[in-house]
């Protein structure tokens, strides 16, 4: 197969999973009357990292000296302040939208919100820009990297499954620390993914960092699952 035909099908690959797998949910939710959920967890991610953390993180990239030299010449620290921001905007408006939009607090809504807020995410970083190229750049498109792309969405989106469930038992059981566990992991999961670079070299950083986000992503699909067959959340 030639690489053009690679490219291509990998593209095909990032838009099934980045843009037709969440509006398929969608539909799902809307079928069950539940898209309020779905939609709740999508505006989630877009206040927290479209509206709040990415402008403000673009004002101190326009405005001071100070963080661009940090960004610089301090890489670790500067991917450690990135994850920890990234974990306390999304995990905190997770927290206040499960706990006063959500009527229901049940497991399957913890899900869904989760894919709401993942699916979002998918679409928006990775769904609309691989559309666009496969439009616009198709012959610039020949490589293996969009079908990465497209399995890293996948598993982020299990990810954001997880963070949710998990907040999702904080709330119902009103215990915070488990907000804080998913801070907590969400920290390290986006923090190394801009240490790993930093020790690794480049054809193998992206290998690692996708295994990092593989292994995260079925580490809480089994919570999720360990969850529900537990009875933990009803």
């Amino acid at each position: 197969m030639n690489r053009g035909g690679t490219g291509m099908i990998g593209s095909l690959f990032a838009i099934l999973v980045s843009i037709l797998l969440p509006l398929t949910v969608f539909v799902y939710s809307c079928l069950k009357k539940n898209y309020t959920v779905f939609l709740i967890g999508a505006m989630t991610f877009v206040a927290s990292q479209m509206v709040l953390r990415l402008p403000l993180l673009s004002l101190l990239e326009k405005y001071s000296t100070n963080y661009l030299f940090f960004s610089a010449t301090k890489p670790i620290l500067y991917a450690v302040f990135l994850g920890i921001t990234a974990a306390l905007f999304e995990e905190m408006a997770r927290y206040v939208a499960i706990l006063y939009l959500l009527k229901s607090k049940t497991w399957g809504k913890g899900v869904l919100f989760g894919l709401g807020h993942g699916g979002i995410e998918a679409i928006i970083f990775v769904g609309l820009p691989v559309l666009s190229a496969l439009i616009s750049m198709p012959e610039l498109i020949n490589n293996g990297h969009m079908f990465i792309s497209g399995v890293e969405r996948l598993f982020a989106i299990f990810i954001h499954i997880g963070f949710s469930v998990m907040v999702m038992q904080g709330v119902v059981k009103q215990k915070f620390r488990f907000v804080v566990i998913a801070f907590i992991i969400h920290t390290i999961i986006d923090a190394s993914i801009g240490i790993i670079p930093q020790f690794t070299p480049v054809p193998h950083s992206l290998f690692v960092t996708e295994g990092l986000i593989f292994v995260a992503g079925i580490a809480l699909l089994i919570y999720c699952l360990v969850v529900r067959r537990k009875g933990i959340l009803k």
